[in-house]
């Protein structure tokens, strides 16, 4: 809300940079210091320990306890003070009132980034605000920054820090970028990003943001070569303009899933975070200026990150519909209306090569709807052959290919060679041309776990060629909006 110019935008940009020169450690440490470490399999202080050591975190490990020899394999010290040199990345597990003098003992030692998991700061009670600001006073001249307080871990494919259990986190890692202020979202997005093929490198849980905030974040996060795909779950932000000014100025693309936008919402942010309450219009008005893409929820979330990767941002809403399916086409045409996209009648050069394709029962004006049984040529589907007069078309910038997996099957004696067919259907989509529109493909699935485990391995393979996939066309056509327009829908 404090107006800037464009100069002292810059300064107050260069002042946060300034303060960023330990943030190295934030993903890449060179060892790491556990304090409140644990020899209870069942708690926290043990549990990530483990995790770090199952997932081959590159650095050396120091268990933090005052009594134990060894955790987890590890030698433990009773201090950070006793541990050997070199620890720029501490991890902090211990009782809230204990936490102001383990941060002094942590800069004493040079780490150059602490993550406080612990909770019971602002985010608790007023009664904290005291208890908060001997914690702030460890990191207020910015020789040491902190994440937290009320937060859960790191994930980096790097460096190989893993939150949750190692088997969940991805190891191929990539371009994406998640900062989370909640546990729950941070671990969520690291698992499905294994499971969706998604090229994640890294994840932190953030929390209370008392010390690095948002905006830290994403000039971190700006300044990293390794980053391509910028992503927040939040819940408010201190300094919203400086935030969105920092973001409008990026080529980086930034996605917000975006907590406490309702007055229930915000209730529930305030104990989970301590956040407050922001002017919805003002927010509004930011998401629009700035260019960034906003969502509602976590699969909004995954599918935009999955649209992203497959195809980046860019302009042209006017969009082709493919697929075997009356109602569902009528209903994609609907979803693209509501998501401001349009679905434009074809140029008479397509509509010519799409002629051929026309048999009693189908349309080919878009959406072009054509059974599965007229989209062979003797044993071979030519799905492609559609799909490439749409790619090339000058009046489509977009397309959205569906396949009716149930009806497929239906046809088909068993299941297992109704996947033999669903498999022959898609290399013929994956046959198409790279360049042109770009393209989604809607594998509209039953339910059933043949169906959705061949979604899951598609997405996977699709992903690789520059085509995303989604389980319905409603999700694919909102995903491929939100390249365009940026607003959650």
């Amino acid at each position: 809300a404090t107006p800037r110019g464009a100069a002292e935008t810059a300064a107050a940009l260069d002042a946060r940079r300034a303060k960023l020169s330990g943030m190295g450690a934030l993903f890449n440490p060179k060892a790491i210091a556990f304090v409140g470490a644990s020899t209870s399999p069942d708690k926290l202080g043990h549990h990530m320990i483990r995790n770090l050591v199952d997932f081959g975190f590159t650095g050396p490990i120091y268990p933090i306890h005052p009594s134990a020899d060894e955790i987890c394999g590890l030698k433990a010290y009773p201090t950070i003070t006793d541990a050997p040199d070199g620890i720029d990345r501490a991890l902090v597990a211990v009782a809230s009132h204990r936490v102001p003098d383990v941060l002094a003992e942590c800069r004493a030692k040079g780490v150059k980034l602490a993550q406080v998991l612990t909770a019971g700061f602002a985010e608790f009670s007023s009664d904290s605000a005291d208890l908060e600001c001997r914690m702030l006073e460890q990191v207020a001249d910015g020789a040491m920054r902190m994440v937290g307080p009320n937060c859960i871990g790191t994930f980096s494919a790097s460096s190989r820090m893993a939150i949750g259990a190692a088997r969940y986190n991805p190891t191929e890692g990539g371009g994406i970028t998640f900062f989370s202020q909640s546990g729950t979202f941070a671990g969520d997005v690291v698992r499905r990003a294994q499971v969706w093929g998604l090229p994640l490198g890294r994840a932190l849980s953030c929390g209370n943001c008392s010390d690095v905030d948002m905006v830290d974040l994403l000039l971190q996060a700006a300044q990293d070569p390794e980053t391509k795909i910028i992503a927040f779950y939040m819940e408010s932000l201190r300094d919203p303009g400086l935030f969105f000014r920092a973001a409008a100025a990026l080529e980086k693309p930034v996605v917000i899933l975006r907590g406490a936008q309702t007055e229930q919402g915000q209730v529930a942010a305030s104990s989970h975070t301590a956040a407050m309450a922001t002017d919805s219009l003002l927010w509004a008005a930011a998401l629009a200026q700035s260019g960034v893409i906003q969502v509602s929820n976590v699969d909004d979330l995954m599918d935009t990150l999955l649209a992203l990767t497959a195809h980046g941002r860019g302009p042209g809403a006017r969009l082709a519909i493919f697929g075997s399916g009356g109602g569902v086409s009528v209903t994609a045409s609907d979803a693209a209306a509501r998501a401001g996209l349009v679905v434009p009648a074809l140029d008479p050069a397509t509509e010519e090569g799409l002629r051929r394709f026309g048999i009693p029962g189908t349309s080919v004006a878009n959406p072009i709807d054509i059974p599965v049984w007229g989209l062979r040529d003797g044993e071979r589907y030519i799905f492609e052959e559609i799909i490439n007069l749409l790619k090339v078309s000058p009046v489509i910038d977009r397309v959205v290919v569906f396949v009716e997996m149930g009806w497929v099957l239906d046809f088909m004696d068993s299941d297992e060679a109704g996947l033999v067919a669903l498999e022959r259907i898609c290399d013929s989509i994956a046959r198409a041309r790279p360049d042109g529109a770009a393209m989604s493909l809607a594998l509209r699935s039953s339910g059933d776990k043949y169906q959705d485990d061949f979604v899951r391995d598609q997405r996977v393979k699709f992903l690789k060629q520059g085509i995303s996939v989604y389980q319905s066309t409603s999700r694919a056509v909102r995903a491929q909006a939100r390249l365009v327009h940026g607003k959650g829908m």
